[in-house]
């Protein structure tokens, strides 16, 4: 593919025993480049918390390498969410949340809104980054990263239902019968 190149560095420790250690690994050749990071959360010598974050990536190899991972490939994967959040930013940015909550896993989702409106079709026309955290249940961590405001304490974060109208299984499966499926948002704060 190309030539790899990687950093290391320490983000921060918690009082309880906890770190959390980022690593970058920049990916690249003749024709494109493009940066995946991955933070890992540690007590003593075990990993409680994993993270994976592809940012503002337009490189066509970005999606060739992680076309396993677009949203209809993850729910079909790990079926119908628990919750799903939005939040769209003046009608130009959308990010969505994927919540499984018994499997400790968090899916963020982000990208470009098309004539206003949230087409999470993965390509390099609409998505531009995709960011995932797994949890070890039985840690003390809980679901969200400390530090961060959850959807549940954020004024900018809504329910699925309430920026689209529409439930989390019936999202599932029109994600899951069309690809290419856009949503007009019903209700959006700017």
């Amino acid at each position: 593919m190309g030539v790899f190149d990687h950093h290391k560095w320490l983000m921060r420790e918690f009082s309880d025993g906890f770190k959390t250690i980022g690593y970058s690994l920049q990916i690249t050749n003749l024709e494109e480049k493009f940066t995946t990071y991955i933070y890992l959360t540690v007590n003593d010598s075990y990993v409680v918390r994993l993270e994976t974050e592809i940012i503002e990536q337009a490189a066509p190899g970005l999606f060739d390498l992680w076309s396993r991972y677009s949203i209809e490939e993850v729910m079909n994967l790990l079926g119908i969410p628990d919750e799903i959040f939005v939040l769209t930013k003046y009608r130009k940015t959308y990010q969505l949340l994927l919540i499984y909550r018994t499997k400790g896993i968090l899916i963020y989702f982000a990208g470009m809104m098309h004539e206003g409106n949230l087409c999470p079709k993965f390509d390099a026309t609409h998505t531009t980054g995709i960011h995932f955290i797994l949890t070890d249940l039985q840690s003390s961590l809980g679901l969200f990263v400390e530090g961060r405001s959850t959807p549940y304490d954020s004024d900018i974060s809504r329910s699925l239902e309430e920026v689209l109208g529409i439930g989390v299984k019936e999202f599932y499966y029109q994600i899951l019968s069309d690809e290419g499926k856009c949503f007009a948002p019903i209700n959006e704060k700017p």
